[in-house]
C-alpha cells in the first residue's frame, strides 16, 4: 500500500514537472547577448531613476569582500546641448568627456510614442561590478530620424567593459552586453523600447491557475476518492454482517441492527453522490468521519453479539494494536487483556472479557478518528496554505513583474521535493498528509526565490553591507540573466539559504540598533586641549630686494633666536639658502646671496622643521 502511495505521487510530479518546463519556455526566454550598437529584449524591469552625477571612483580595482560596491552615478560632462546633437544625429566626433580618465556611452532610446516612459538605465562593470545608473532624464531630440520619438542620453564612466540594461515598466527591457570603452574614448549606444504584449501577462496566469486545478484533481482522485471507497468498503461489509442470520430476539444487543442498517445505507448514499461539487472543492467537509463514527458505532454493536471464541481472537488483535501507541491508557489496556487471556479456562468470565474487549476496541476507535482528523486538518490547511500562496503569487506578479525570478523558485522548489521524495522510506498510509509537502513546496520556492533575490539586493547595498563575494553580480533589473535565474533557483531549492539571508539581515539591524545604543549611551568626550598655535611669519621688509641686501621679518609663535636657516624655494629649482640668518631686538634679519637670481621666491624657515612662511619675497636683478 505504501509503495503504491509512492507511485501516485510520482504520477503527479511528472505533469506537474512538465508544467514548469513549459512555463519556463514561455515566461522567461533565453536572453542572447547583445552586440555592440544592437540592443537585445528581455524581460520588463520595475524601477526608474533621472540626472547624472560623477562617479565615486575610477579604480579598476574591486572594493574588499566585507564593502560591496555602491551604485555609483554617471558624470555630466559640459556642453550638454552639444552632446544632444552629437547623440541624436549618432557621431562620435562631438565634445570629449569631462575628463580623460572617463569614457562616454551616449545614443538615442527610440519610444513607441511621443513621451519617454519612466525609464532605467544601468551600466555594470564586468571586472569590479560596479553599478553606474543614468540619472538624467533623457531630453527630446531636435534633428535625425524620428526626432519626435527620439530622446538622447548620456553617460561618463570610467573606462572598462560594461553591460548595459534599459527598462520601463510594461515594457521589454533591452540589454547589451560587452561595451568596451578607453579613457577620453565616445562610444554611441541606441535602444529601441518596444510595449511588452498584452497578453503576455494573461497568458502567464495560466500556470498557476493549472497547479492549482491540478492540486484538486489529484487531492479528488488520489486522496478522496480512495478514502471514500474504504468507507463505502467498511460500510457494505457491515450491512451484510447485520443482516446476515437470524433477527435478534428483543432485547439483545442486536435488536437495533434494523435502523443502524437503515444509517449504515444513508451514509452510503450521501458518500455516493456524484453532484457533491463542495466536496470536490473542500474536501474533507466531515463526512468520512461521521461514517467512520458510524462504522465504529456498527462494530461495537456486533461485539456485543459475539461469542467467546470471537471475543479471544479480537482480544489478541486489538492487544498488538494497542502495543504500538505510546499512551498510558494503551499500556494499561495492554496488561489487562494479557491478564484476561492469561487467565484459566474454569476462570474466565464471558461477559468481563467481553467489557475489556469493548473498551480497548472504543479507545483504539477513538485513537484512529484522532488520527485521521488531524491529518485530515493539516491537508486542508496545506490546501489552504497553497491557494493563499499562488494568490500572493498573482498580485506581486501582477504588481511587480519579475514573473521568472517565481518560475526559478518554484522550480527550485519541485526538484527539492522530487530529490526528497525519490529517497523517501514507505510509510502507511496517511489519509493525504504527505502530499501536503509536495503541494507546498513549488509555491513556497517561487515566494523564496523572489523575495530571496529582492532580499539579496537590499543586503548588498552599500548602507547594509552585509554580503558580498559572487552574490554581487545578482541584478535585480536584469532578472532574466543566468545569476539572477539561478540565485532565485538555489533560494527556492534550500529553505535554509532563505533563512539564512533573512537571519543576516535581522542580525544586521540588531548591530545597527546596538551601535545607536551604545552611541546614544556614552558619556560626551571631555574637552580637548587647544592646538599649539603655529609658527609663522607677520610681516617682512622690504618686499622686494636686490642680491646681497638684507631683509628683516616680524615672526609670531616663534623665537627668532631658534631659526637655524632661512630657504628660498621656487618651482622648478633647487632650494637657495640666504646668508647670515640672525636675530636682532626680536626680529630675524637674513641677507640674500649675491648670486641669487631674479625671480620670486616663498619663504621658508629652518627651526629645525621646515615651516611653510607662504611669504612670498621678489628678488630684483642685481
Amino acid at each position: 500500500m505504501a509503495t503504491s502511495a509512492l507511485v501516485y505521487r510520482l504520477r503527479w510530479l511528472g505533469p506537474l514537472l512538465l508544467l514548469l518546463l513549459v512555463g519556463a519556455t514561455t515566461s522567461a526566454p533565453a536572453q542572447p547577448a547583445g552586440t555592440q550598437g544592437q540592443a537585445t529584449q528581455g524581460q520588463p524591469a520595475t524601477t526608474a531613476a533621472a540626472t547624472t552625477a560623477p562617479p565615486s571612483a575610477t579604480s579598476d580595482q574591486p572594493p574588499p569582500a566585507s564593502a560591496p560596491p555602491p551604485a555609483k552615478k554617471g558624470t555630466a560632462a559640459a556642453g550638454d546641448a552639444e552632446i544632444q546633437a552629437a547623440a541624436c544625429s549618432n557621431k562620435t566626433d562631438g565634445p570629449l568627456p569631462s575628463s580623460p580618465n572617463l569614457a562616454r556611452i551616449q545614443g538615442v532610446i527610440i519610444s513607441p510614442l511621443r513621451e519617454l516612459p519612466d525609464v532605467t538605465l544601468i551600466l555594470v562593470e564586468k571586472k569590479t561590478s560596479n553599478h553606474y545608473v543614468l540619472e538624467r532624464v533623457p531630453t527630446r531630440c531636435t534633428s535625425g530620424q524620428e526626432a519626435a520619438r527620439s530622446f538622447a542620453y548620456w553617460i561618463e564612466v570610467p573606462p572598462g567593459t560594461y553591460d548595459l540594461s534599459l527598462s520601463a515598466p510594461h515594457y521589454e527591457s533591452h540589454s547589451v552586453s560587452g561595451i568596451t570603452v578607453a579613457g577620453n574614448e565616445i562610444k554611441q549606444q541606441d535602444l529601441k523600447l518596444v510595449r511588452q504584449e498584452e497578453g503576455k501577462s494573461v497568458r502567464l496566469l495560466w500556470l498557476p491557475l493549472a497547479f492549482l486545478l491540478s492540486i484538486w484533481l489529484v487531492r479528488w482522485n488520489n486522496i478522496a476518492k480512495p478514502s471514500r471507497l474504504g468507507v463505502l468498503a467498511q460500510l457494505d461489509d457491515l450491512k451484510r454482517l447485520l443482516s446476515s442470520g437470524s433477527p435478534p430476539s428483543s432485547g439483545s444487543p442486536l435488536s437495533s441492527g434494523s435502523s443502524l442498517i437503515q444509517e449504515l445505507d444513508r451514509a452510503g448514499r450521501k458518500l455516493n453522490d456524484r453532484w457533491a461539487v463542495l466536496d470536490w472543492l473542500f474536501w474533507s467537509r466531515g463526512q468520512e468521519l461521521a461514517s467512520w463514527s458510524l462504522i465504529h458505532k456498527a462494530d461495537l454493536e456486533l461485539l456485543a453479539a459475539a461469542d467467546l471464541e470471537k471475543i479471544n481472537a479480537r482480544l489478541a488483535s486489538v492487544q498488538q494494536r494497542l502495543v504500538e501507541i505510546d499512551k498510558s491508557t494503551a499500556k494499561s489496556l495492554v496488561e489487562r487483556i494479557a491478564a484476561e487471556l492469561k487467565c484459566e479456562p474454569a476462570k474466565i468470565n464471558k461477559e468481563a472479557r467481553r467489557q475489556v474487549l469493548i473498551e480497548a476496541t472504543s479507545y483504539l476507535f477513538d485513537f484512529t478518528d484522532t488520527e485521521f482528523a488531524s491529518l485530515t486538518s493539516w491537508q486542508n490547511k496545506a490546501v489552504w496554505l497553497t491557494l493563499v500562496g499562488v494568490l500572493l503569487i498573482l498580485g506581486v506578479g501582477a504588481s511587480e513583474g519579475h514573473a521568472a525570478l517565481f518560475l526559478a523558485g518554484a522550480v527550485g522548489g519541485f526538484l527539492s521535493r522530487l530529490t526528497r521524495e525519490l529517497k523517501r522510506a514507505d510509510v502507511p498510509t496517511d489519509y493525504g498528509a504527505s502530499w501536503s509537502t509536495l503541494f507546498l513546496s513549488p509555491v513556497a520556492g517561487a515566494i523564496a526565490g523572489w523575495f530571496g533575490v529582492a532580499l539579496i539586493m537590499l543586503l548588498n547595498d552599500p548602507t547594509v553591507g552585509v554580503l558580498a563575494g559572487p552574490l554581487k553580480i545578482i541584478n535585480w533589473d536584469a532578472h532574466n540573466t543566468a545569476a539572477t535565474l539561478a540565485a532565485a533557483f538555489v533560494l527556492g531549492f534550500s529553505e535554509r539559504l532563505f533563512d539564512r539571508i533573512v537571519s543576516q539581515l535581522e542580525e544586521a539591524i540588531d548591530k545597527k540598533k546596538e551601535g545607536a545604543q551604545k552611541a546614544s549611551s556614552k558619556p560626551p568626550d571631555a574637552p580637548q586641549a587647544p592646538a599649539p598655535p603655529k609658527p609663522g611669519m607677520t610681516s617682512m621688509s622690504p618686499s622686494t630686494v636686490a642680491p646681497g641686501g638684507e631683509v628683516t621679518a616680524q615672526l609670531e609663535n616663534l623665537d627668532a633666536a631658534k631659526v637655524k636657516g632661512v630657504v628660498l624655494t621656487q618651482a622648478g629649482s633647487a632650494d637657495r639658502q640666504v646668508v647670515n640668518p640672525r636675530a636682532e631686538a626680536g626680529k630675524l634679519k637674513f641677507t640674500i646671496a649675491a648670486d641669487t637670481p631674479a625671480g620670486t621666491y616663498r619663504i621658508v624657515l629652518l627651526a629645525p622643521d621646515r615651516i611653510e612662511t607662504g611669504k612670498d619675497l621678489r628678488v630684483s636683478e642685481a
